[in-house]
């Protein structure tokens, strides 16, 4: 691991490059259908009369479902090909290659700017929430829900069993905004010159009905493709030994997952 945000922004880079093709199948699930857009909504309080500008739109996902509750959204990613994806499957909504560090809007822009399960992968969070105050109007909110990755019990369960395997030091990447308590979040939030300024933890489950996108997520997250195959079968059955405990009578999933919520004002 490195604490280089240069090296950390480009590890980022190519592993979301490389997951784009394969975000939406599995990934989504995890980040865009169990629960934060409505989370998103009431913690807004976004309205059919807002603009939204989302960081780290992906394959656009949460883009779309915000355009159904909102005038007009806008989703950046700094991955070409992720906006490639979200442009082929969203057509009427806009969507740009972006680096959140340097959003490419005018001063007072939009009502709303939201972070969804991005904040933990900027390499310069304070940068990235200092621009979203510049582009938001005056009372403009920020939104931010992000994964507390030890309490990610769904992903912990391949990322525990990889790093069995794997010491974690070899993981790729860096020290991001690795947050547990709200406090964090309301101290980012603050020292980018946001004003009316909370944060809560709170669960909010995943329910999945097989194992495999968790699979699919730590395989793509960590470069696994590659590995020998007596050691990915060996995580593969170490997973599925960690998730058993979640296993519900019908053969699916339910994980206690817990989340960070900040919120704040332009």
């Amino acid at each position: 691991m490195t604490n280089n945000p240069d090296a950390i922004s480009a590890h980022e880079h190519a592993t979301w490059q490389g997951a784009a093709e394969n975000y939406a199948k599995n990934m989504s699930l995890f980040t865009a259908f169990s629960g934060q857009v409505p989370l998103l909504i009431e913690v807004g309080d976004i309205s059919s009369k807002d603009t939204i500008l989302e960081l780290g739109c992906g394959p656009g996902d949460v883009s779309n479902q915000l355009a159904k509750f909102a005038d007009r959204v806008v989703g950046i990613d700094f991955s070409e090909k992720m906006i490639n994806v979200a442009k082929s499957r969203f057509a009427d909504i806009e969507f740009q290659t972006a680096d959140a560090e340097q959003q490419p809007f005018s001063d007072n822009s939009f009502d709303v700017v939201v972070s969804n399960y991005t904040a933990h992968h900027f390499a310069r969070p304070q940068q990235v929430f200092e621009e979203a105050r510049r582009v938001l109007k005056p009372n403009g909110r920020v939104v931010i829900v992000m994964p507390i990755q030890r309490e990610q019990v769904s992903f912990s369960s391949v990322m525990s069993a990889i790093f069995e395997e794997i010491s974690p030091d070899e993981a790729p990447g860096g020290p991001l905004l690795d947050a547990e308590s709200p406090e964090v979040l309301i101290n980012v939030l603050t020292t980018a010159g946001f004003n009316n300024v909370s944060g809560r933890k709170q669960e909010k489950p995943l329910t999945l009905s097989t194992i495999d996108p968790v699979l699919a997520v730590g395989w793509d997250f960590m470069g696994l493709h590659d590995k020998p195959q007596d050691l990915q079968d060996r995580i593969r059955k170490r997973t599925r030994e960690n998730a058993q405990e979640y296993k519900q009578p019908d053969g699916g999933y339910l994980f206690p997952d817990k989340v960070l919520v900040g919120v704040g004002t332009a």
